[in-house]
């Protein structure tokens, strides 16, 4: 815990290209992310994929947990058309990235 700030996981920023699928998740659109970088990881106290870190060495203060899950649905929201819509990674496009970015 830090400043009372839980922290369960992980979260990733990127530039993430994304293109519309033909299906929708709980009745809104969806979008394949299919390329992209990572730009930052966060620890984050609910993260979108729903996988909790660990502790793997206290003293040296070491966590491993997941960043990106395929086929796990994301919920967003834009600000500018204030649509909420779902975004996914296929394992596929997480080799891709995970390339890109050097991780």
């Amino acid at each position: 815990m830090v400043n009372n700030f839980k922290i369960n996981g992980f979260s990733v920023e990127g530039n993430f290209k994304k293109k519309l699928v033909d299906k929708l998740h709980n009745g809104k659109k969806c979008y394949e992310i299919f390329d992209g970088i990572v730009t930052a990881i966060s620890f984050v106290s609910m993260p979108a994929h729903g996988q909790k870190i660990k502790i793997t060495n206290k003293k040296n203060r070491i966590v491993t947990g997941v960043v990106l899950s395929p086929e796990i649905m994301i919920e967003r929201f834009d600000l500018i058309s204030n649509e909420v819509y779902y975004v996914y990674f296929t394992a596929e496009s997480i080799e891709r990235i995970k390339k890109n970015s050097k991780l």
